[in-house]
C-alpha cells in the first residue's frame, strides 16, 4: 500500500517540479480555447462590419482592425501546436510577431476606439474634424507597426 501512494506522490510531484511543461499545457488548453470561442465570433464580427455599409466601415475601423488581430492570433494558435511536431526556426520568429500583436496591438486598437468614443461624445466638433477614413487609416497605422517590431 506504501509503495503505490510513494508512486503515486512521485509521478505528482515529477509532474509539478517542471514548471515548463505545466506553463506549456496551460498555454496550449488557453490557445484552444481561443480557437473555438474567439475565432468563429471574430470572423462574424468582420463579416458584419464588412456587409454594414461604408458608413459603417468608416465608423468601425478600428474595431475592424481589433477583429483582424484578434484572427491572426487565433490563427498563430495553430503554429504553437505545430511547432512541437516540426521543428523550424521560422515558427519561433511568427510566435513572436503574433504575441506582440496580442500584447501591444490590442490594447492600442482599444485605445484607439476608446478615444474615437471619447472624441464623439464630450468633443464632438473636434471629432467630426477627424472622422474621415483618411485620419483614422494613418492612426490604425502605428499599432501595426509598433506590434511588427
Amino acid at each position: 500500500m506504501n509503495t503505490s501512494a510513494e508512486n503515486n506522490l512521485t509521478t505528482t510531484s515529477n509532474v509539478l517540479s517542471n514548471p515548463d511543461d505545466v506553463f506549456t499545457t496551460w498555454i496550449k488548453g488557453a490557445s484552444g480555447v481561443a480557437i473555438v470561442l474567439s475565432l468563429p465570433t471574430n470572423f462574424y464580427a468582420l463579416w458584419l462590419i464588412l456587409t454594414g455599409g461604408k458608413d459603417l466601415v468608416a465608423s468601425h475601423f478600428f474595431t475592424l482592425n481589433l477583429s483582424v488581430s484578434d484572427i491572426l492570433y487565433c490563427l498563430c494558435a495553430f503554429i504553437f501546436y505545430l511547432e512541437k511536431y516540426i521543428p523550424v526556426q521560422d515558427f519561433k520568429y511568427v510566435l513572436s510577431v503574433m504575441s506582440g500583436l496580442i500584447y501591444c496591438g490590442r490594447p492600442m486598437f482599444q485605445c484607439c476606439i476608446c478615444v474615437e468614443r471619447y472624441l464623439a461624445g464630450i468633443h464632438p466638433v473636434l471629432f467630426l474634424t477627424y472622422k474621415h477614413l483618411r485620419y483614422k487609416i494613418n492612426n490604425g497605422k502605428l499599432p501595426w507597426i509598433r506590434c511588427s517590431h
